[in-house]
């Protein structure tokens, strides 16, 4: 992966007369920014060339260096609230199929405050499941089943502590067995101290948490679920697969709601969530049997989102300075060109802007097809060669490629990090291959 000095992207890629188009930029030098009309994109020597009109913009001039980072990989956000807070003894559980249960430390419910060490997070590693708590100042005690989990095979993963007799109980069921596998497991141990569960961090699914966000997870995820009560070993399966409890204090439901980016909570405080980065929902759930292909007929079987820790829709960036076109403009491609003070540090952010409506200025309509650009944006083809390095530099040619950024996301014709398809594209990042 590779730092690109000069970068950025616009809030949409089509603008008629009278709207407002934002800039968002990172940059690691100073830069100045003016408005071109592009005439020809293409720097081949035998074509006609690069070739730009200026256009006086009022954002034109210059702009201090300003690096924005990325924030990769989808989770689930639940905001802090009093109803999250004054726990004892507690539950947290979740049926997970994980796709890279080798990777390292992944967060499945977690609710924890990284510099103090304080609240509750159900992780899993290459030890199988296991659980974070802490004192709130600073010392941590994880506790860990101690079994491999299988890569992509249902589990329900549990942990309960008890603050009477400070039992605290890790385990882990497959919901297929297989003769050849040793993974499952329940571990419990006896805390020296009660560990300090209250903390004013959000509750996440499929992440750590902290500032970054980090330890995403990969793989599916279906009804996690937080009681103010320690269950037992037995009562984990029934209340796992969406049954009701006296002591149940939330439990996501991704069955619900579907098309949304809200997670709908069925318990008695209704916290509902948010889901960050547009991961895949509709996804076949632990009880899926075949018998419905489409999840709109029977939703119950599709009740699981595929997290991923390098999904990206948004990367949320401030804007630095935005552009309203006039009334009398003409239609037409157009780029905010960006010159940093470091050698070769350029960027080209383009937009169309289209006729207004009931508006004719050309004999010729011009499709442009945005949406190719969306699914296309970002694509790695992974054959970036010397002769392709060669004829970059001879023809004086922007050096970035999407092969060497990742952190941008890439395209539907990619893999996710976990071996699965790529789903969606957003606009909403820089597209290294719409330059």
């Amino acid at each position: 992966m590779k730092t690109i000095p000069l970068v950025g992207y616009a809030d949409r890629f089509s603008v008629a007369p009278g709207a407002t188009i934002a800039f968002k930029v990172s940059s690691t030098t100073p830069y100045r920014a003016r408005l071109v009309r592009v005439i020809s994109g293409d720097p081949n020597p035998a074509g006609p060339g690069i070739i730009e009109q200026d256009i006086p913009a009022s954002f034109a001039g210059s702009y201090p260096a300003h690096l924005q980072n990325v924030q990769l990989g989808s989770y689930m956000r639940v905001p802090d609230s009093p109803a999250l807070h004054g726990l004892k003894s507690f539950t947290v559980l979740a049926t997970i199929w994980p796709t890279t249960p080798q990777q390292g430390a992944q967060g499945i419910c977690c609710k924890w405050d990284v510099a103090s060490a304080s609240g509750f997070a159900l992780e899993i590693d290459q030890d199988g499941a296991g659980l974070l708590l802490g004192d709130g100042q600073g010392q941590r005690i994880r506790l860990a089943v101690g079994k491999p989990l299988l890569e992509r095979r249902w589990y329900q993963v549990w942990a309960s502590y008890d603050q009477h007799s400070r039992k605290l109980q890790v385990g882990q069921i497959p919901l297929r067995p297989s003769f050849d596998a040793d993974d499952q497991g329940t571990v419990s141990t006896l805390l020296e101290y009660a560990p300090q569960l209250d903390c004013a961090a959000d509750l996440l699914v499929a992440a750590l948490g902290g500032e970054p966000v980090s330890q995403h997870f990969n793989g599916k995820i279906e009804y996690p679920a937080l009681l103010d009560s320690a269950l037992s070993e037995l009562e984990i399966p029934a209340v796992a697969a969406g049954g009701d409890h006296e002591n149940l204090l939330a439990a996501w439901d991704f069955s619900r709601e579907i098309p949304t980016q809200r997670t709908v909570d069925t318990g008695p405080h209704t916290l509902h969530g948010q889901l960050i980065n547009l991961p895949a929902r509709a996804m076949k759930s632990a009880g899926w049997d075949g018998s419905e292909m489409c999840w709109r007929h029977r939703p119950e079987h599709y009740a699981a989102i595929h997290f991923h820790d390098d999904d990206l829709y948004d990367c949320g960036w401030q804007t630095d300075f935005s552009f309203t076109v006039p009334a009398d403009f003409r239609s037409g491609i157009y780029a905010a060109r960006l010159e940093g003070d470091d050698p070769g540090s350029a960027e080209m952010i383009p937009f169309f802007v289209r006729p207004a409506p009931g508006q004719t200025q050309s004999k010729i309509c011009v499709l442009i097809p945005t949406y190719t650009y969306i699914v296309y944006a970002n694509h790695a083809r992974f054959n970036v060669d010397e002769a392709y390095l060669n004829r970059v530099k001879d023809w004086n040619a922007r050096p970035w490629n999407a092969d060497d950024a990742p952190q941008f996301g890439r395209s539907t014709y990619n893999f996710h990090s976990d071996g699965s398809g790529i789903a969606y594209s957003s606009r909403l990042r820089p597209i290294i291959t719409m330059r």
